[in-house]
């Protein structure tokens, strides 16, 4: 990085990795779109466009610098927010199939003959342009909307409870969109504002249907206040509570959005905290509303509750199967790919592959991650890329065993793996820097050090030590670590790698500190994964070295004989691969 470049920000970050996250299709029509015009081809926001979709392309959206972008479009750094700013607008816009001059026309048209004054009559059309907005998905533009009418309604001269029911209902709709932001600090700021509008609206004669409402919305958002915070406890009585009452106070007064809201939520905290027969008994109300109401969307994802709740209980009897579930989630996705019900469903389907062990479980994480940077929930969307990133690191390592001399040593691991695997670890540390947590933290450093150590053509030991450094300090801090066996392990392999130009030395200073690192995952046999063995290997194979290699190969004999399970990922991987090359041998040879 050049003197006084600037680095990139964790907004400018998100905005980025929110490019990824919209389909490859849905972006390349975009372009077409926009290259339709005359002359757009030679335009400055094109050429940015393509730069963005490079970028995300070849995940390196780290590498982004805003400083050498300026200067290569020949804008100044002011400009080239804007430029990505509006590029991102109109993309999102394109993929929620979002068409503002209509839903302006409706609005409009709602409010005609209103008893409304013209002031109150133009910020109803607004809130309610800004309410279908988020329900498209676009949170982050409904945001910007609700935070203009707040600031219209706070200077609003006449009191009354117009004014105090919409500030209370901009207040419920705000506090949603920080808590999937886990931010605290707005959710902190903006619980009293709702309280102190609820407490204003209360003195102008509400009925009792604005009453209860008034309620269900403070309620709800009770319930979001008491919702797990990122990676951390949560308190499910309270959670279950609170959307008991809006549960009832919203059936009351025929509120059906909140009805399945809350039934949403109560089956859901319920699932996770694997009580499935309180979890169906609310799937199954959510299930009979939806259907009676004719609410289709809601009805497929009440039915994959269903599903999820009733087959770990040995029930099989759902009322819509799982292939027409995954089929209309397709249909909704394409038709409306943020909606709400389109974010739960997907999340649902998700379960439903796991347990009928299908391959897709991996694409819909993904695309839940995807969904999850689109409406603003980054933290939760890095954790699960990270997540999603590592299981395909782990299921290509196993592919990278071979036996030979009748031991198995994990061979040279592909390039573009650990490219890859690299570029996921920076982008989730960019994004923790905002999340500030630090076991997590140590998991993406890991990660990093197995990448790193790994690369065989270009390891860099400064690099390696760098992360040990940084690790080494969460351990004196006394962070929350796991696998701390397999990071000394690592960190052993390093600083033996680092000296293996003189064998001899090497071995002075480091076979017995090795023995003895492989005598404890020995004697602690639960210690041991096929990371660790990986690493072994591979320092076997690396150093050439009859002592190290000795010390090696008793450990996979002692494996072999005593804890198959540990490898027997990887020896399945050599045997399917090497029945393939049989099977293409016998067949050329036939064919001969």
């Amino acid at each position: 990085m050049a003197k006084n470049q600037k680095k990139i920000t964790i907004a400018s970050f998100n905005s980025l990795l929110e490019f990824s996250a919209i389909p490859y299709e849905t972006r390349i029509a975009y372009l077409n779109k926009l290259l339709v015009r005359k002359n757009s081809a030679n335009q400055k926001n094109i050429t940015l466009l393509k730069m963005l979709y490079r970028y995300a392309d070849e995940n390196i959206i780290y590498k982004w610098q805003p400083d050498e972008v300026s200067q290569k479009l020949g804008v100044t750094p002011a400009a080239l927010y804007k430029l990505k700013s509006r590029l991102l607008s109109g993309l999102r816009a394109y993929y929620c199939k979002w068409n503002d001059s209509e839903h302006k026309t409706s609005a409009r048209i709602k409010y005609t003959g209103s008893q409304l004054n013209g002031t109150e009559k133009k910020i109803s059309i607004k809130l309610r342009l800004a309410f279908e907005m988020n329900d498209a998905g676009l949170r982050k533009e409904a945001k910007d909307k609700f935070i203009k009418i707040e600031k219209v309604l706070l200077i609003y001269k006449t009191e009354n409870k117009f004014k105090y029911l919409n500030l209370a209902h901009i207040y419920e709709r705000l506090m949603i969109y920080y808590h999937v932001k886990n931010d605290k600090l707005k959710l902190s700021e903006i619980f009293p504002k709702l309280q102190q509008a609820a407490s204003s609206a209360d003195k102008f004669g509400l009925s009792e249907v604005e009453q209860t409402q008034l309620g269900i919305w403070v309620n709800y958002i009770s319930f979001i206040k008491d919702k797990r915070v990122f990676l951390k406890k949560y308190d499910r009585a309270g959670i279950i509570t609170s959307l008991k009452k809006v549960y009832r106070e919203a059936l009351r007064i025929r509120s059906y959005d909140y009805v399945l809201r809350a039934l949403n939520g109560l089956a859901s905290t319920e699932n996770d905290s694997a009580n499935y027969p309180e979890a169906e008994i609310y799937a199954g109300k959510g299930y009979e509303i939806s259907c009676k109401l004719g609410y289709e969307e809601a009805k497929y994802f009440f039915a994959s509750m269903l599903y999820i709740t009733r087959i770990p209980q040995g029930n099989n009897d759902v009322p819509i199967g799982s292939s027409d579930i995954l089929q209309y989630y397709h249909k909704l996705k394409k038709a409306k790919p943020l909606n709400h019900w389109a974010f739960y469903l997907e999340n649902s389907c998700g379960k439903i592959c796991m347990l009928l062990n299908m391959k897709e479980s991996s694409d819909f994480y993904k695309a839940r991650a995807n969904s999850n940077i689109l409406m603003q929930g980054h933290p939760y969307a890095a954790y699960m890329l990270f997540e999603a990133a590592r299981d395909d690191y782990y299921n290509s390592l196993c592919s990278s065993f071979v036996v030979k001399d009748g031991w198995a040593y994990l061979d040279k691991i592909n390039n573009a793996l650990l490219e890859s695997s690299e570029n996921s670890c920076l982008i989730t540390l960019h994004y923790n820097k905002a999340m500030n947590d630090m076991g997590f933290i140590w998991e993406v450093y890991l990660q990093l050090l197995i990448t790193l150590y790994f690369r065989e053509d270009s390891f860099d030991y400064e690099r390696a030590l760098l992360t040990i450094n940084k690790m080494d300090r969460l351990i004196k801090n006394k962070r929350k670590v796991t696998a701390l066996s397999t990071y000394r392990l690592l960190k052993l392999a390093v600083n033996i790698l680092e000296h293996s130009d003189n064998p001899e030395n090497m071995l002075l200073r480091y076979e017995y500190k090795f023995k003895k690192a492989v005598d404890f995952l020995i004697n602690n046999p639960k210690e041991i994964d096929i990371f660790d063995y990986a690493v072994i290997s591979s320092l076997a194979r690396r150093l050439r070295c009859k002592e190290i290699t000795a010390i090696v190969k008793d450990l996979y004999y002692w494996i072999d004989d005593n804890h198959p399970e540990i490898l027997a990922p990887a020896l399945r991987e050599i045997e399917e691969r090497t029945s393939k090359i049989k099977l293409i041998d016998g067949t050329k040879q036939s064919a001969a």
